[in-house]
């Protein structure tokens, strides 16, 4: 997947390349960007879970700015960017999963389970495609450097969702057996599939070359969409247990706002 990304970037960076050059390097900007930071997690009303320590991210993608046509100072900025994020919780009550294999069962497939899972802290990695669509609000050089802000929205698309949970494996009865982790269980359907954030950068960008700059930014980005759908009773698989010993399913509940810091080489 990443040696497909890498040729992707060639390609398209020879496309910025050309475009820019055309257009006297005055207009678009293309380039790679790697950014990193870290997400702040806000549990739901739920509480059932809360969040467990520091959440990061971290991404890598390609990126281009445009001016207005007639204005050197005003224009968009998008790319292409893949972003590697974590978010870790800990059950704040006895919270079960069934599971087979490294898979995490529905209440409508259940029967098929092969084992039960207490289930105690969770540390969730996923993969989003994002695209940026953000105003870009541009100073004049001085000398070899400008400044800019940003102001727009991240739209992401899941790609993977992967969950290594630790707690403890039980019997049908609720006998404890050992402790245990269960490492790389998927559950699809449980995060939701869109993730969209609005929020605001700025930074400053270094022209070292005659057309290839140096861009630090940082941003601030609030998320406008949940990270987990509360999905129909049947498709979900986290459950507690009542007085009577009868499973009542739940959903995970959780927002997320990011603090991003992005390195962008542009050309």
């Amino acid at each position: 997947m990443m040696i497909k990304f890498f040729c992707i970037t060639i390609i398209s960076l020879s496309i910025f390349s050309s475009i820019a050059q055309s257009d006297g390097g005055k207009r678009i900007q293309g380039g790679l960007t790697a950014n990193a930071g870290f997400n702040l997690i806000s549990p739901g009303l739920l509480k059932k879970f809360n969040k467990d320590g520091s959440n990061s991210n971290v991404g890598i993608g390609f990126i281009f700015n445009s001016s207005f046509k007639g204005s050197s100072t005003l224009g968009i900025s998008s790319g292409l960017e893949f972003d590697f994020d974590g978010a870790r919780f800990q059950t704040e009550d006895s919270i079960f999963y069934d599971f087979t294999s490294n898979q995490i069962l529905t209440e409508s497939n259940s029967g098929d389970k092969e084992g039960t899972f207490y289930l105690q802290s969770r540390n969730q990695k996923t993969i989003y495609a994002t695209v940026p669509l953000m105003l870009l609000f541009r100073t004049e050089h001085v000398g070899n450097f400008r400044y800019f802000a940003k102001f727009g929205l991240r739209n992401s698309i899941l790609i993977s969702s992967l969950m290594n949970d630790e707690g403890v494996n039980v019997t049908d009865s609720a006998q404890h057996i050992a402790n245990d982790e269960n490492l790389k269980f998927e559950s699809p359907g449980e995060v939701f599939l869109f993730r969209s954030a609005v929020g605001i950068s700025g930074g400053a960008e270094w022209q070292f070359l005659e057309s290839t700059s140096l861009a630090l930014e940082f941003g601030y980005f609030y998320g406008i969409t949940p990270l987990y759908l509360d999905r129909k009773p049947e498709n979900k698989t986290l459950y507690e247990r009542n007085d009577a010993n009868q499973k009542v399913y739940l959903s995970n509940k959780a927002t997320q706002n990011q603090f991003i810091f992005k390195l962008s080489l542009l050309f």
